[in-house]
């Protein structure tokens, strides 16, 4: 809910109206959608292709309607037809998605960071799914960030939702250990050199 609502939908709905997204009037909590999908229950997860999903009917209310993200707004439902009725102001219209499993994917992605795909002057930001960070490691001395926190892989199962807000390509970690920096080598030995191999560049993530 925070990478698609709080994060990536407060972000661009102000993008688009230029307003000041730090004002309550112009951002979006999380729970609003979280509600209608989370079986009242505290720890029930939602995907955030269910809250684009909700956007995409019936919109979402400000801070200002809904109140603050908050666990005392957990299973609760506002009152109001004004407030829902605002709310319906603030839809999409669709969702796109970015393949990712390829170094052309993860080029279109940093274009769309940069500009949007369409030589925008602000670049976008993007959800994605995958398990929650663990086993962080960091860059080394002498290198671009150094001391800076970096995910080297992650668990294959699909239980957390993050936000990719920029990029470096300039980082770099020695995964297999070389002694080396390099993008050209197959380091994990599947007999293919992609960007499964890779040890320079990397997104930049936002986390709730």
């Amino acid at each position: 809910q925070y990478c698609a609502v709080v994060y990536t939908f407060t972000y661009e709905m102000n993008r688009l109206r230029d307003l000041n997204g730090m004002l309550t009037e112009n951002r979006y909590p999380a729970h609003y959608t979280w509600n209608f999908f989370n079986k009242g229950e505290q720890y029930e997860g939602v995907n955030f292709l269910h809250s684009f999903h909700a956007m995409m009917e019936q919109g979402h209310m400000t801070a200002d309607d809904y109140g603050p993200d908050s666990i005392q707004q957990e299973k609760g439902w506002i009152t109001g037809y004004d407030k829902y009725y605002r709310a319906m102001k603030n839809r999409i219209k669709t969702i796109y998605a970015i393949p990712v499993n390829s170094a052309e994917g993860i080029q279109t992605v940093k274009q769309y960071l940069y500009d949007h795909l369409d030589g925008s002057s602000s670049g976008g930001i993007a959800c994605f799914t995958a398990s929650t960070p663990s086993g962080l490691v960091l860059l080394p001395e002498g290198t671009p960030e150094e001391g800076k926190a970096v995910q080297l892989s992650w668990y294959p199962w699909p239980s957390h939702g993050m936000t990719i807000v920029g990029y470096n390509d300039s980082i770099r970690y020695d995964i297999n250990g070389d002694g080396r920096f390099t993008n050209n080598i197959d380091i994990n030995e599947d007999g293919t050199v992609n960007a499964l191999d890779w040890e320079i560049g990397g997104f930049r993530l936002a986390n709730s």
